[in-house]
């Protein structure tokens, strides 16, 4: 806490010198333009910082994921089999990714309230939430395998394929909760590297396992890979906290998980629903489409995820830690000056690149995927698929980071409104460009779905921002340099 204290002391003396002598006394006119140049420079210069490390860590992690899209297409092509690998899967990250987005609009603004209270507040809260989450998915892993391994063992149907996969997979649960539990300790403490590149272990392992065991066990190599991965970067997020002196008890009671426990309930039950929409896509494809049209669609959905999350999820994470701490310091002129910066750059931006993904989508994807047993019908179909997702990527970054300024100011609930939304306008979009555009339907129904909710959420956070701009000065609210 030592630090801490240092450069909150550093902080007081910054607001004191601005308004002293350089810029008059309390009471007296400040001269706003100068005040306000600095504060634009001190947010863009530390949420750019931050935001490069998070960039360059996400990046390591997500050519790890692209990778093994590239080696499964290379090795196996596009059939039944990769199929019901990538349908198990689907299921299983949609479990984590809840639990991913949870973590960050709960956790992380949890424990920048903790951080203000001492560290060992923070490993207690820590403590008690890797406890819980390891009774939790420890329980459902049993479970599953108790059920899905006997009911689908003899069965050669995809489904049942699947059904093997994704028991295994589950496996992967408990130790990435742990990892993402002690990856948003650190993203409070505005680290970022570690967080974003310790990702890279599960990709990286699983092209290593398909690269020594796919001849002898074909795609169970990969889930092999896998599960290594997830333990090995578990292992990688603990010895980072250890190494900053954490120590990790697993005790305490769900007192200590209560206040984000509040938060994250609307997240969660807002998760589930808005990331049912990949999963039901997919296996709308696989009823309504001719096999191999799943592996397409899902090398589609993670080329897109590979370049655009970059930025997502980069800039998602700093910002949510920043607007955490400013709003636990009750910055509110700091924090409503810092959304409108990142709505401006936005849209300067993501605009063009929009237009330039779309213009070399089948480049794009050839480079990435046209080697070995994908063909090039099967490269050209991805690339129109892949394009019609880029259409939506402004839409899907403003509803984002619109949802992780109202998280990082306790409002949640935005979650389930939004989620709801989604899940209806999706499955309706679904139905109907499936139709007229097939494949491309399927996805071009993604973007539409998140250009009604960014509009939702743009609408909400001018209220907010509204809200906060009336609210009173604090001693607090100067430049944070």
């Amino acid at each position: 806490m030592g630090d801490t204290q240092g450069e909150h002391g550093s902080r007081n003396e910054t607001a004191e010198r601005l308004s002293g002598s350089e810029y008059g006394r309390v009471g007296a006119r400040v001269p706003l333009a100068g005040l306000m140049q600095v504060s634009i420079k001190s947010l863009t210069t530390g949420i750019g910082a931050h935001s490069f490390l998070s960039f360059v860590g996400n990046g390591i992690a997500r050519l790890g994921g692209l990778i093994v899209a590239v080696a499964v297409a290379a090795v196996f092509g596009a059939n039944e089999t990769t199929d019901a690998l990538y349908l198990a899967l689907a299921v299983t990250l949609y479990v984590f990714d809840v639990a991913r987005i949870a973590f960050e609009g709960a956790v992380i603004p949890t424990v920048a309230n903790y951080l203000t209270q001492g560290r060992s507040a923070v490993e207690e809260f820590l403590g008690a939430s890797v406890k819980y989450w390891l009774m939790a998915t420890g329980v459902l892993s049993v479970t599953i395998l108790a059920v899905g391994l006997p009911a689908s063992w003899q069965s050669t149907a995809i489904g049942a394929q699947a059904v093997r996969y994704g028991a295994i997979l589950v496996l992967i649960l408990p130790p990435l909760g742990v990892s993402g539990l002690g990856n948003a300790v650190l993203m409070a403490e505005k680290r970022f590297f570690v967080p974003a590149v310790s990702n890279a272990a599960r990709p990286l392992f699983a092209v290593a396992g398909l690269a020594v065991l796919h001849t002898s066990w074909g795609l169970w190599s990969l889930i092999v890979g896998y599960l290594v991965g997830a333990l090995m970067q578990t292992a990688m997020v603990l010895g980072v906290l250890h190494q900053r002196g954490y120590r990790l008890r697993l005790t305490g009671s769900l007192r200590q998980v209560h206040a984000p426990l509040k938060l994250a309930l609307p997240i969660v039950i807002g998760g589930l629903l808005i990331n049912l929409n990949p999963v039901v896509d997919r296996f709308i494809v696989a009823i309504a489409l001719p096999a191999s049209n799943v592996t397409v669609f899902e090398n589609a959905f993670r080329i897109y995820g590979a370049l655009t999350s970059l930025v997502y999820s980069s800039v998602g994470v700093v910002l949510i830690s920043h607007w955490s701490g400013m709003q636990a310091r009750a910055q509110h002129a700091r924090l409503t000056q810092s959304v409108r910066i990142v709505g401006v750059l936005s849209v300067l931006g993501l605009i063009p690149v929009t237009g330039l993904l779309i213009l070399f989508a089948e480049p794009l994807v050839g480079l990435a995927l046209g080697y070995g047993a994908y063909t090039a019908r099967d490269v050209a179909v991805t690339a129109a698929t892949f394009a019609m997702f880029v259409l939506g990527l402004w839409p899907f970054f403003a509803a984002g980071m619109g949802s992780r300024f109202l998280y990082a100011t306790g409002d949640t609930a935005i979650a389930l409104t939004t989620s709801s939304m989604a899940v209806a306008i999706n499955l309706i979009a679904d139905i109907v460009l499936l139709q007229w555009l097939g494949l491309r339907g399927i996805a071009l129904s993604t973007s539409f779905t998140y250009l009604l909710i960014a509009a939702y959420v743009i609408y909400v956070l001018r209220v907010k921002l509204g809200r906060l701009r009336d609210r009173p000065a604090v001693a607090t609210d100067g430049p944070e340099l």
